[in-house]
């Protein structure tokens, strides 16, 4: 669980307590948790290890254990797939992402599945190569979105691990975690409302619905209005998923134009973002694309 950081309305989450089941096999969530991410900070690390310390209470009222390992990400997953029948990945876009992934595939013993659930639309089925615009990529995923707009049912694990004799970090005491890793310390945490996890990001998107929706499109562009949802921060660690949100627009909103707008952002313009990333080796590079 490294990209989509939350306990529910989670595909690889799901896919992986279906073949737990099926396997006859409890399900440990591991993810790995390493000191020198790129350009992160303390703030950063503040901010998801409130969601993992979210995704940890859920997983845990599911019955299913999930430990945090300090160390390289493909590193965790290898040891800790040691005596495992079968390791389920979500996915990641971004070079570490994909790295992890490729190298944790070639040394493990058994097999590895991923799931994609960062996404409404999964990447590849959209296109096979880089998209250069909105317009080329939106009736691309237009026509798909009847397709994969669709609940993702949770199933009850049949044997439970929270006993797993795994251990990880002390996710109780997040400030003293946090200080506790050779960050960058220089950037601090905002004392904010705004903390990380699903559990926020759900009331977070609820009081934007309530409150400031009937302004978006108006005002979306506009710095000094608040008339945004705030999520990015969230589907960023994987917090919340997009189809959540799509979900919770169609059950909550009100507006179709307001609707479409925020529907064209946070799957469109996002997934456009994701695509960029996937289909462009060189996507942190100015040479990123052809003159």
């Amino acid at each position: 669980m490294q990209s989509s950081q939350r306990g529910e309305d989670n595909h690889a989450l799901e896919f992986a307590v279906e073949r737990a089941n099926e396997l006859n096999l409890p399900l440990l969530v591991g993810f790995g948790m390493m000191d020198d991410y790129p350009d992160a900070n303390l703030r950063h690390y503040t901010f998801m290890l409130q969601g993992l310390q979210d995704a940890q209470k859920t997983l845990a009222r599911r019955g299913i254990k999930m430990v945090v390992q300090h160390g390289n990400p493909a590193d965790i997953a290898i040891k800790l797939s040691k005596d495992a029948a079968l390791v389920v990945v979500d996915r990641g876009y971004l070079k570490p992402a994909k790295s992890w992934r490729e190298k944790a595939a070639k040394e493990m013993k058994c097999k590895l599945i991923q799931v994609e659930t960062d996404v409404v639309v999964p990447v590849d089925t959209v296109s096979n190569h880089a998209e250069f615009a909105a317009r080329t990529i939106r009736p691309k995923i237009t026509r798909l979105l009847e397709k994969f707009i669709r609940p993702v049912e949770k199933v009850r694990l049949k044997n439970k691990s929270l006993e797993f004799d795994v251990s990880g970090f002390d996710l109780s005491d997040i400030t003293k975690l946090a200080h506790s890793l050779k960050l960058d310390k220089s950037v601090l945490p905002v004392d904010t409302p705004y903390s990380g996890g699903q559990t926020t990001a759900r009331k977070t998107f609820s009081d934007f619905l309530e409150h400031r929706f009937k302004t978006y499109v108006p005002n979306r562009n506009q710095p000094q209005t608040s008339d945004t949802s705030y999520m990015s921060r969230y589907l960023h660690f994987g917090n919340i998923s997009p189809l959540e949100i799509v979900f919770m627009l169609k059950e909550k909103a009100k507006g179709q134009e307001n609707i479409d707008s925020y529907i064209e952002e946070v799957i469109v313009r996002r997934e456009l973002a994701i695509n960029f990333c996937n289909f462009n080796e060189n996507y942190d590079s100015y040479e990123c694309l052809p003159a």
